[in-house]
């Protein structure tokens, strides 16, 4: 697990941030966790996972995450890590289900005429250009294994989906699969509030 956080944000997770993730469930563990919600928000452009990059030393071929990739993750981390230190949320314990939702916000471009500038303010246009958002959930959960749970094959259930914004961000949502109401809530956000872009 250290190997993973030095290659990836050459800040290992500080052993008792890991000690709750660590250990086996118990039935006070599970009840916390299925209220637990954790809310991150990273603001400006959205990045997402770039291809790895190789290099060969003699007989090894090593393998790097790009810079870009590796900054961003770097952002997330932190965010959490402060969220963690300052008790503002807790970690899920081992092998419980989670839902993630995540929602990366990308500028709107320059050359969008007005007519189309409002209907992508509204959501009524979406990004349908390269980055993929699968890239996109697999930047976000990788920024958050090993901290936030043990093992992002936790992660049960995803919604995920690009939109515009005046305001660029990625707002990423963890919650219990077992919170229903969470999951409803996040899902109706996300597909029946056509105002959802009011506060940008």
């Amino acid at each position: 697990m250290n190997k993973y956080n030095h290659e990836h944000y050459n800040d290992p997770t500080p052993k008792k941030a890991l000690e709750k993730v660590i250990k086996d469930k118990t039935k006070k563990d599970e009840d916390e966790a299925v209220n637990n919600v954790v809310e991150i928000v990273i603001r400006g452009e959205p990045v997402a996972q770039g291809r790895p990059r190789f290099s060969r030393h003699g007989e090894f071929v090593s393998v790097r995450d790009p810079e870009k990739s590796k900054s961003y993750k770097r952002l997330i981390y932190t965010e959490l890590l402060a969220q963690l230190t300052a008790k503002k949320t807790k970690q899920f314990p081992k092998e419980h289900p989670l839902f993630a939702c995540i929602i990366s916000y990308r500028h709107i471009p320059k050359e969008f005429r007005k007519s189309r500038r409002e209907d992508a303010e509204k959501g009524n246009e979406l990004p349908v250009t390269k980055p993929d958002t699968d890239n996109y959930i697999k930047i976000a959960l990788d920024a958050l294994n090993k901290l936030l749970f043990r093992d992002d094959s936790a992660v049960t259930t995803i919604f995920s989906e690009k939109r515009y914004s005046n305001n660029p961000r990625m707002e990423i949502t963890v919650c219990s699969r077992k919170n229903r109401e969470c999951i409803r809530r996040l899902i109706q956000e996300a597909i029946g509030d056509e105002k959802r872009n009011v506060d940008d």
